[in-house]
């Protein structure tokens, strides 16, 4: 049997990776003998850059890498590292395992793209999941994104459903291994060994997966069709369309939104004339009741307001007015040279601060002229 486990590993391209349960729901003896069964299970390999190449993690409270697959390519030296693992303590969240593996272990950088190599990922667990429909959740993941998985329960807190949750999408009866105690280990072994070295490649490349299918991601496009124009805006439509279609879009995977430039200058403008509008009149009607106190508290308080509205809103006042001023050049320059959102937000702050006490104590003043006439 040895033999024949040696001659299918002999020289097999894998990239695996290990999740071992961690958790204080195996007792410290027990997670002793769990390394060794992983010592054992690392030595059938053919580990090397070129041929098997493995990683690590553990899983409780939170999942820890403890090597990737492309940090070690000696056995020996695996082996004199897991030998001086500890636990992590904690309740078993196998579920952020597997998602540890497909988002991080098995990201695209880590990857041989010109090799047609398995990607393997094993779970190790002598305790049940905390949330085993997340857990279903994560595996149908893994199992999209070209992951094989397998399983191996072992105690009595395991279950053949427990189990089946960690490997589905795959055929169960092939993928998952339960046994009663952690001293029976090596019974599955060999045939543990050669289920992963006769595992097949993904039938979708790594480099023609869709992107989002390892790692989620939320995109935003802005474009600015104000200032474009047509032409120019159908071409950048046509390639936000060009980019979208490389991606995994759901919402566990990639979510995609747009933004136009030209939608938040319309708002901004009818936001602050509705603003001016409501302050004219109302400071007309102080002025006709000569409550010049409470005008002139209306005129500070909307300097303020607008002063705290703009800093904090850099982004509204650059595509506000950058666009109208940019055809001058003085006014391109300057933009180029103090092109800074946190310089931007306190000039706009002190100019809108500045130009609306103007604006407004000039206003007051004039509509009392006649008054102070008067006296």
């Amino acid at each position: 049997m040895d033999e024949m486990v040696t001659s299918v590993c002999k020289g097999k391209a894998i990239d695996l990776m290990i999740a071992a349960d961690a958790t204080d729901r195996v007792s410290k003896e027990k997670f002793k003998l769990q390394m060794k069964f992983i010592e054992k299970l690392f030595q059938y390999f053919d580990v090397s850059n070129s041929a098997t190449r493995v990683g690590f993690l553990k899983f409780g409270r939170r999942v820890e890498s403890v090597f990737d697959i492309n940090q070690h390519n000696n056995t020996q030296d695996i082996i004199d590292i897991l030998k001086h693992e500890r636990q992590i303590k904690g309740r078993g969240r196998i579920n952020r395992a597997i998602k540890y593996m497909r988002t991080r272990s098995f990201r695209r950088s880590l990857l041989r793209l010109d090799m047609n190599t398995p990607h393997v990922g094993l779970v190790i667990t002598g305790s049940k999941s905390d949330d085993r429909e997340q857990t279903l959740k994560e595996s149908l993941f893994a199992t999209r994104a070209g992951i094989t998985m397998y399983a191996v329960g072992i105690g009595p807190e395991v279950t053949t459903p427990e189990l089946e949750s960690i490997v589905d999408g795959q055929k169960f009866f092939d993928h998952y291994f339960h046994m009663d105690n952690y001293n029976n280990t090596a019974k599955i072994l060999q045939d543990l060994v050669l289920k992963i070295c006769r595992a097949e490649p993904s039938p979708i490349p790594v480099s023609d997966a869709g992107c989002g299918t390892r790692q989620p991601a939320d995109v935003l496009f802005a474009h600015d069709s104000a200032n474009a124009g047509v032409s120019r805006t159908k071409q950048t439509l046509n390639f936000i369309k060009s980019v979208v279609k490389e991606f995994d879009i759901d919402p566990e995977h990639i979510q995609v939104g747009g933004e136009d430039f030209l939608i938040n200058n319309f708002l901004f403008i009818l936001s602050l004339s509705s603003i001016m509008i409501r302050y004219l009149f109302l400071n007309y009607y102080f002025t006709m009741e000569e409550s010049r106190s409470l005008s002139l508290s209306l005129s500070l308080s909307l300097s303020i307001y607008l002063s705290i509205y703009l800093s904090i809103s850099p982004s509204l006042f650059h595509y506000c007015l950058f666009p109208s001023l940019s055809h001058f050049p003085f006014a391109r320059m300057f933009f180029l040279i103090f092109h800074n959102p946190f310089f931007l937000s306190k000039l706009t702050s002190s100019l809108s601060l500045f130009l609306f006490l103007s604006f407004s104590l000039s206003f007051h003043f004039s509509l009392f002229r006649p008054a102070f006439n008067n006296n």
